[in-house]
């Protein structure tokens, strides 16, 4: 595009914003925008605009990749290479169209234009099983099932992830199950544009080697439409609470039943909040198999939640806010308030850098651009975490089937702690045969050091699965049932009878009929060989004589 297109666009339209979206020919004039981007929030512009197109269709726009740009209000004519570099650029794809009304000269329509990803939202799936992954892992796979390619996401994490026995999603759709995630180990995410093909790429990061940094602003107010091209911030504000003083997590793991997984006493304050924050917070929550190092935890260990969970509290103690006309801001950025009066307003919490967490965004045709933002005080010491998304809750029992790695396997297939694999029905992804869910246990009435009850359950035997405390993540066997492939022992023709028999027809019979009361011990070796006590009854049910 030459210089002198984009130069007679901004002189014709004396618009300093700029819509363009993929497909739609008419000219679309911007009137009034609002938008919001956040840290961990997929970032959301609501545009509306004129077009002497009175008839624009929602098929025109809808999931259409969408192009929003700012350019200054001013055109310097000793610069006309500033043209064609607009101050800010949004891509995104269109998620709604609305037309609010229409003259005889020109209609009225609003979209709103959000990332792909957004899109994610609308792919609900009531479950799904990943084992043996990690959450980046996992992550990962559902954005690539998407189409996204691999430079369209980026992780930049300091930590390694442990790879899970399996997660799982319940009754949430994609995004709503990757953010989950994201929060749940303290992976925070953003956006930036893709400086070649001008479209969007979502950055993941868990430090602060993900913060965007070095932009100073000074503190001045502009007045009216013109700023002068001078970026500034003014109107500060801030606001101090009190938070959790420090957290204590504790979980259990079965496979080393006699490890203490308890942390100790977290405040990453070190004791700088001990005047002002209030509360010891106890976690007894499933998230780990390890206590950790204390001063260097492993990730998903018990010191690592315990810190993640007070950088989480300590995250919104303080929120810094104000105003600016710098397009340049973004969420992760770190920058500076420079106050050149000779008397400085600063107040002490702005005179160092800031976090950017939130920023919304308003202009018009006949008002300034003005971005208002949300920021909290930078330290190397914390770092930023997303709130905690709660996991769902699963009230009862989901159905599924006893697997084996052997077709017609006509023993149990466990490991070496007698759990048992299973294939839940409600799986529709392919895994390897024998090995679709991670090692489940068994639930019995009776268990002790190496003795108990169990009878073991054979590959194809319907089982329900339930959850400890609900929790999606933390199956177990809780009882096994007939179907009618493989139909109960006992029923309205034998009523009477209460039977223990095993697949190899192993048999122990009591019979509770009235006058007829008798046990039978029976096994198939040896041809037939059984033990009977009371009334003695052949296999049509009449009676015999003796003992065999």
């Amino acid at each position: 595009m030459s210089l002198i297109e984009p130069l007679k666009a901004s002189f014709l339209s004396h618009n300093r914003y700029q819509l363009a979206v993929q497909g739609c020919d008419a000219l679309l004039d911007v009137e009034s925008f609002i938008g919001r981007e956040a840290i961990s929030e997929t970032y959301r512009y609501q545009i509306t605009f004129t077009s002497s197109s009175q008839n624009l269709q929602a098929s025109q726009f809808l999931r259409r990749t969408a192009h929003f740009t700012f350019s200054s209000p001013t055109i310097p004519l000793a610069d006309l290479r500033s043209l064609n570099e607009p101050q800010k650029r949004v891509h995104g794809v269109v998620t709604h169209f609305k037309r609010l009304s229409g003259s005889a000269d020109e209609a009225q329509y609003q979209i709103v234009i959000e990332p792909f990803v957004s899109l994610l939202r609308h792919q609900l799936r009531s479950h799904r099983f990943f084992l043996n992954k990690s959450v980046p892992e996992v992550i990962g796979l559902i954005l690539r099932e998407h189409d996204m390619k691999g430079w369209e996401f980026e992780f930049h994490l300091q930590r390694q992830y442990p790879k899970r026995e399996q997660i799982n999603q319940i009754n949430e759709s994609d995004w709503r199950f990757i953010e989950r995630l994201l929060s749940e180990v303290g992976i925070f995410y953003s956006f930036s544009l893709q400086t070649d093909t001008k479209t969007e790429i979502i950055h993941f990061g868990d430090s602060q080697r993900a913060y965007v940094y070095d932009l100073q602003l000074p503190l001045n107010s502009p007045s009216g439409m013109n700023d002068n091209g001078v970026e500034s911030v003014w109107g500060l504000s801030l606001r101090h609470q009190v938070v959790e003083r420090s957290v204590v997590t504790k979980d259990y793991n079965h496979r080393q039943a006699m490890q203490t997984l308890l942390s100790i006493e977290t405040d990453m304050t070190r004791g700088d909040g001990d005047d002002i924050n209030y509360g010891d917070v106890y976690h007894y929550k499933a998230r780990h198999l390890e206590r950790g190092e204390k001063y260097q935890p492993e990730t998903e260990t018990a010191h690592f939640w315990s810190r993640l969970d007070h950088e989480r509290f300590l995250a919104r103690q303080t929120l810094l806010r104000g105003k600016s006309n710098s397009p340049r801001l973004t969420p992760l950025m770190i920058f500076k308030v420079i106050d050149n009066q000779l008397s400085s307003t600063l107040p002490t919490d702005f005179q160092s850098e800031i976090l950017i967490t939130r920023l919304r965004f308003s202009g018009s045709r006949s008002s300034a651009l003005t971005i208002q933002f949300d920021a909290a005080p930078y330290t190397e010491a914390l770092c930023w975490r997303p709130v905690l998304k709660p996991r769902p809750v699963i009230a009862g029992t989901l159905m599924a089937r006893i697997t084996s790695a052997k077709s017609h396997d006509i023993y149990a297939h466990q490991n070496e702690h007698g759990f048992y694999w299973v294939k839940f029905d409600a799986d529709r992804d392919e895994k390897p045969t024998g090995y679709e869910s991670m090692p489940v246990r068994l639930a019995k009435p009776y268990a002790g050091d190496t003795y108990g009850i169990h009878f073991p359950l054979i590959q194809g035997a319907e089982v329900a699965i339930a959850f400890h405390e609900g929790d999606p993540d933390r199956p177990y066997i809780a009882h096994a049932l007939h179907d009618s492939h493989r139909p109960d022992h006992i029923t309205d023709k034998n009523n009477t009878r209460n039977v223990i028999r095993t697949p190899a027809n192993n048999k122990l019979r009591m019979e509770d009929k009235r006058g007829q009361e008798h046990i039978k011990l029976s096994t198939e070796y040896g041809g037939k060989t059984q033990l009977n006590l009371g009334h003695l009854v052949n296999q049509g049910r009449e009676k015999t004589w003796g003992w065999f």
